[in-house]
């Protein structure tokens, strides 16, 4: 269930897992 929330929030924001990519790092 997690990892289909996680899909649809980069579904919904691809940018946005790119920035908390960024932030991880």
């Amino acid at each position: 269930m997690l990892t289909f929330r996680f899909t649809k929030k980069i579904t919904v924001n691809p940018k946005n897992m790119l920035s908390q990519k960024d932030n991880l790092r």
